[in-house]
């Protein structure tokens, strides 16, 4: 009992402390030591909201709501994973509640700059559904000086 009240306190003392530092935490098990079945649990959450993502990144597949239910189970688990809450973010984006996706996308970049090269775009997009006209400026911006010229030209 007493150990299981000490591995609590160290998961929850890790996870505070990552909020406060705002770091990326991957899924990893020296991540969240003694807690292996709620690991390994999130894990098959996290497995299944990625195959239907990856689905519904298929034109009309329609499959971000049902990745959306998985995704958020594994970020009950662990909610400072920058590619997770990208991902939530993006499902948001593409369902009918768009504006929720803006603290995710927010959050993913705060936790990783880097997370995914499209994200200043998706959050352009967030920011023109929600009427923040010069935040969603500010990301398309953003998004049009990380291209490479190639990239560029198709969008001119």
């Amino acid at each position: 009992m007493r150990h299981s009240i000490i591995v609590s306190v160290l998961a929850i003392t890790l996870i505070f402390t990552c909020k406060i530092f705002s770091q990326n935490v991957e899924f990893d098990k020296k991540n969240f030591p003694g807690i292996k079945d709620q690991l390994k649990a999130a894990l098959k959450e996290l497995s299944l909201g990625d195959e239907l993502y990856d689905l519904a990144l298929v034109p009309n597949s329609g499959n971000f709501a049902l990745a959306l239910d998985y995704y958020l189970k594994a970020q009950d688990f662990n909610p400072n994973n920058a590619l997770l809450n990208f991902k939530i973010g993006r499902c948001y984006l593409n369902s009918f509640n768009k504006t929720k996706s803006i603290s995710y996308f927010e959050t993913a970049l705060k936790l990783d700059a880097k997370v995914n090269l499209e994200i200043h775009y998706l959050m352009g997009q967030a920011y023109q559904l929600n009427l923040e006209f010069d935040k969603a400026v500010k990301e398309y911006k953003t998004y049009k000086e990380s291209l490479v010229p190639d990239e560029l030209v198709k969008y001119t």
